[in-house]
């Protein structure tokens, strides 16, 4: 009689149980036991595909922030304003269709171990640095396109500054009416600096 071989714990499994603790607790207080419990696998297993919690925090940062990668082509099509004003639409209602508060892995990490772990903190920095680039972007071109006097990086620098602080006060308050509540008063604000 055959027995069924048990399905092999994935590197997906590790990384899916190391974001649900790591959003709940931090980097620091998430230890590779309770990953390994949680996905229900072994030291050994995570150590096949990860040389250290650094390591999975590399590959969790990669994994997060390409996963939602859909072009702005796709969602918002090409003209500008439907460009920026679409990805602030679209967090609040991810921020709306939530559970519990929401958050940032990348904020997240870069708040906790800029300091103690350089190569965390250049892969955040390089993801927000591409964040604000692409944000400032479509910034530019609706300036152009629409008028305006605003400058479009600094405008994106301060957008990631409010979400991020915003996912700091949901952390604490529990709920994400503070990102919505801040988000929905940037788009007031944008509304004032881009009139289509």
């Amino acid at each position: 009689m055959k027995i069924a071989q048990e399905k092999p714990i994935k590197k997906e499994n590790l990384l899916d149980a190391a974001f649900e603790l790591m959003m709940a607790k931090g980097y620091v207080a998430t230890s590779v036991d309770e990953i390994c419990l949680k996905a229900g696998t072994t030291k050994g297993s995570f150590f096949h595909y990860f040389e250290s919690k650094e390591d999975l925090a590399k590959a969790l940062l990669t994994r997060q922030c390409s996963s939602h990668q859909k072009t702005k082509d796709e969602l918002f099509g090409k003209d500008p304003y439907k460009r920026v004003f679409g990805q602030v639409d679209r967090a609040i209602e991810m921020s709306k269709n939530t559970k519990g508060s929401v958050g940032c892995i990348k904020g997240m990490l870069a708040h906790e171990l800029s300091d103690t772990h350089p190569e965390i903190r250049q892969i955040c920095s390089t993801l927000f640095e591409n964040m604000a680039r692409d944000f400032a972007n479509d910034l530019k071109d609706a300036r152009e396109q629409f008028g305006g006097s605003y400058d479009p990086r600094s405008l994106a620098e301060h957008y990631i500054a409010i979400v991020q602080g915003a996912f700091i006060l949901a952390k604490i308050q529990g709920n994400n009416k503070a990102v919505i509540g801040s988000l929905e008063h940037f788009k007031k604000y944008l509304q004032t600096l881009i009139k289509k």
